[in-house]
C-alpha cells in the first residue's frame, strides 16, 4: 500500500506539472481578433443514434456511411473520434459517399485494455471497414493521428503491382515526418510507465483546457463541444487505453521512413490543408512538406491551429472540392 500512495503522489506532482503542456502550446495571433467559438453541428445523441457497427478482427467498431456518389473515407486523429468531422460531412455528403469510423480506442469503438495499438493495426480497420461496404476504390481524407495510418494505407496501396484501391489523399495537420512532428514532456509522460497512473486523476477542465490550446486563438470550441469530446473520450472507460494509444509517438520514428516515402513516391493526388497557428503540426510541417514532396499542393489557413475541419469548415470544404475538381 505505502509503494501505491507513493507512486500515486508521483504522478500527481507528474500531471501537476506537465500536463498543462500536453496539448502543446498557445497559438500564434492572427490577423483575425474577433472570437468565433465552435458550436456543435450534429448533437452527439444524434450522432450516437446515427452509428453503424460492424466486428474487424474481433473487435467493434462504429462507423457513419451517407451521401452519394464516390467513396471519401475519413480518418480522425487523436483523442477524439470520427465526431470530428460533423462540421464538414454534410457538405461533402452532396457530393460523395461520405464513410467515417472511430478507430480502435476512440470513440463509440472497442477499447480493449490492455493491447497493443498499432498503426498497422489501425490502418487494418480502416481497410476492414471498407471492405464491410463492399468498396475496392475509394478518396481518403485524414488529420493528425490519422494522418499516419492514412501514411500505412498509402504505403501499402504504393506496394501493389496492379492498379490500386487508392484515389486522392488529403492531410490535413498531422505528424507526417517524425523530426518535425513536437511533443510536450506531458505526452512523453503519458507513454511512460507513469501513464496508467496518471489517467486516472486526469481532471475533465484539464482536459478542456489542454484541447482548447491547440486551436487557434481566435477559433475555439465551446463548452458544448469540449463536454462531447470528454464524452466520446471516456466512452466504453476510453481514457485508461491511452497510454498505450500514445506509443504512436514511437511508432512514427520507427517507420518514418516507410510513410514518408510513401508521399515521396506516390502517383496518386495529394493535397495538404494546413492550421498554420497549430505549434503541433502547423506552418512548420507545412514547411517540411514543401520541402520533401515532389510538386506540393498546400492550403495554408492563416489563423487556423490544429483543427482545420472545425475551426474552418467551409474553408476545408472548398479546398477539398477544388481539389477533387482538378482530378
Amino acid at each position: 500500500m505505502k509503494h501505491t500512495l507513493n507512486v500515486s503522489w508521483l504522478a500527481w506532482m507528474a500531471l501537476s506539472l506537465a500536463l498543462p503542456l500536453i496539448s502543446g502550446c498557445t497559438s500564434v495571433p492572427s490577423n483575425n481578433t474577433s472570437m468565433v467559438e465552435i458550436d456543435v453541428a450534429v448533437p452527439l445523441d444524434e450522432w450516437k443514434q446515427q452509428a453503424k457497427y460492424t466486428h474487424i478482427n474481433g473487435h467493434r467498431i462504429a462507423y457513419w456511411d451517407d451521401g452519394q456518389g464516390e467513396p471519401l473515407v475519413l480518418i480522425h486523429g487523436f483523442p477524439s473520434s470520427a465526431w470530428d468531422w460533423q462540421h464538414i460531412r454534410p457538405e461533402l455528403e452532396k457530393h460523395y459517399r461520405v464513410i467515417a469510423a472511430d478507430l480502435l480506442g476512440y470513440g463509440l469503438s472497442d477499447k480493449p485494455w490492455p493491447h497493443q495499438y498499432s498503426m498497422y493495426e489501425q490502418a487494418d480497420i480502416v481497410l476492414g471497414v471498407v471492405k464491410h461496404l463492399g468498396i475496392s476504390k475509394f478518396h481518403l481524407m485524414a488529420h493528425d493521428y490519422g494522418d499516419s495510418v492514412a501514411q500505412e494505407i498509402l504505403a501499402r496501396h504504393n506496394e501493389q503491382q496492379v492498379p490500386g484501391f487508392l484515389e486522392s489523399l488529403v492531410l490535413l495537420n498531422g505528424g507526417l515526418f517524425p523530426e518535425t512532428q513536437q511533443h510536450t514532456v506531458g505526452m512523453h509522460l503519458l507513454k511512460s510507465p507513469l501513464g496508467p497512473y496518471l489517467v486516472h486523476i486526469y481532471s475533465k477542465w484539464k482536459f478542456d483546457r489542454d484541447l482548447s490550446a491547440v486551436f487557434g486563438e481566435y477559433t475555439k470550441p465551446n463548452q458544448a463541444q469540449l463536454d462531447g469530446f470528454w464524452q466520446l473520450v471516456n466512452h466504453n472507460n476510453g481514457l485508461q487505453a491511452f497510454p498505450g494509444i500514445i506509443q504512436y509517438i514511437d511508432e512514427r520514428w520507427e517507420h518514418g521512413n516507410r510513410w514518408v516515402t510513401a508521399l515521396k513516391e506516390t502517383e496518386i493526388p495529394l493535397l495538404l490543408i494546413n492550421g498554420i497557428e497549430d505549434n503541433i503540426s502547423g506552418g512548420h510541417m507545412a514547411d517540411n512538406y514543401e520541402q520533401q514532396i515532389p510538386n506540393p499542393d498546400i492550403v495554408r489557413l492563416k489563423g487556423i491551429g490544429h483543427f482545420p475541419q472545425l475551426e474552418a469548415p467551409q474553408l476545408v470544404v472548398d479546398s477539398y472540392l477544388d481539389f477533387r475538381h482538378q482530378l
